[in-house]
């Protein structure tokens, strides 16, 4: 009898240590948040003020790191007025609306008779706002025409939405 019972019971622990394995490698913890909230300030040249949700989409561990990483962090209500006052202040953001070119890029559309078929917005989940402030960076310092070669692009983009509290962050790698 005991051999059996012992077997179950090895059956039994595998499955259990299996299932706590692959919910681990699938939830985000406290500490990936708070690294992935420092990484998100040193590519945007901020300090994050205390934030009520984070939540991001992270392919990295894709070939080379190829993709498209997207994060949308809740600022908490009391944070927002400061937040948005260091947004106006800091030179790398910008007031909206979108410059033409990176509206184009992220969001496709039409100028004169060519149609950019861009959806990297849509893919990062980031809507179109209106009110906030927003920055970008092309990572390709030899690609001085950003809709030219989009394919091949590497660039970081993020806005902030002044009437939602939402920043949205998004940074592709060809």
């Amino acid at each position: 009898m005991k051999p059996i019972h012992l077997k179950v019971l090895s059956i039994f622990s595998l499955f259990t240590l299996c299932c706590l394995s692959i919910s681990g490698c699938s939830t985000p913890t406290i500490i990936d948040n708070a690294l992935h909230k420092s990484q998100l300030e040193s590519n945007l040249d901020i300090q994050l003020p205390k934030t009520d949700s984070i939540s991001y989409s992270d392919p990295e561990s894709s070939f080379h790191g190829d993709g498209l990483t997207s994060t949308q962090i809740t600022i908490s209500e009391a944070s927002t007025s400061d937040f948005s006052n260091k947004l106006s202040c800091n030179e790398q953001w910008t007031e909206l609306p979108l410059d033409n070119d990176i509206q184009l890029l992220l969001y496709g559309g039409h100028d004169g008779c060519v149609t950019y078929a861009y959806h990297f917005a849509q893919d990062a989940q980031i809507p179109q706002v209106e009110n906030g402030y927003y920055y970008f960076h092309n990572d390709n310092p030899t690609d001085t025409n950003i809709l030219s070669s989009a394919g091949g692009s590497k660039f970081t983009f993020a806005v902030y939405d002044n009437d939602s509290h939402i920043l949205y962050y998004c940074r592709y790698r060809a």
